[in-house]
């Protein structure tokens, strides 16, 4: 069983001030990192809901597209 969790990357900024957004991934005490191709700032990021707050523009959307790449890993992961 693997446990699966969105997070924000606060070791990789970029020149803009953005940070990633990665799947973390840990199966058999390993950790996997896959990125969703979104990048953030930190004060757009819920770190306890784990979401894209409405401060960001496209927050909708943006959310709509991590939790059904979350759920498309979750399935793989079982």
């Amino acid at each position: 069983m693997a446990t699966i969790n969105i997070v924000l990357d606060k070791r990789r900024q970029k020149k803009d001030g953005t940070y990633p957004l990665i799947l973390r991934i840990i199966q058999n005490r390993k950790s996997t990192y896959l990125t969703t191709g979104v990048f953030l700032r930190a004060e757009d990021w819920d770190e306890t809901g784990r979401e894209i707050r409405k401060t960001h523009p496209n927050h909708k959307l943006l959310n709509h597209s991590i939790k059904k790449k979350y759920t498309a890993n979750e399935r793989v992961s079982e």
